[in-house]
């Protein structure tokens, strides 16, 4: 009996819902995402982002914002969001692409700063952050 996802099944609750981030090395070259972009446009080349690997979604919405910015980064893949995060937060690299799993603890302790998230809603726990 042969099975028709879209007809046979109905969808009851979201299965994963998270809120993407941009978040910057406190030591990094911007505080928020204008100068970012002001920096990168000046330094093309030289911004580096991690993401949780090549070819993620993270990294895709890396490379849109890049795109839409008209800024060229760098991409450090990492073998997941945890060494992702821990490469922004040693300053490793300038930025991090991820979720609001790995990043708030460390926002909330002023480690790193969010920059921006890739929502169209405010993020109550951020509400001073833009998207």
């Amino acid at each position: 009996m042969p099975l028709r996802p879209v007809k046979d099944f109905t969808p009851i609750a979201p299965g994963v819902a998270t809120v993407n981030m941009i978040a910057a090395s406190t030591s990094g070259p911007a505080a928020s995402l204008r100068e970012l972009i002001e920096y990168a446009k000046k330094n093309p080349g030289k911004v580096t982002y991690s993401t949780s690997g090549t070819g993620s979604v993270l990294h895709m919405i890396a490379e849109i914002f890049a795109q839409q910015a008209g800024v060229t980064l760098v991409h450090v893949p990492y073998k997941g969001s945890g060494p992702a995060m821990t490469a922004v937060l040693t300053g490793e690299v300038d930025l991090g692409f991820t979720g609001t799993a790995e990043v708030m603890p460390l926002a909330k302790a002023g480690k790193v700063r969010v920059l921006a998230m890739t929502e169209s809603f405010r993020y109550k726990p951020l509400p001073d952050t833009r998207r």
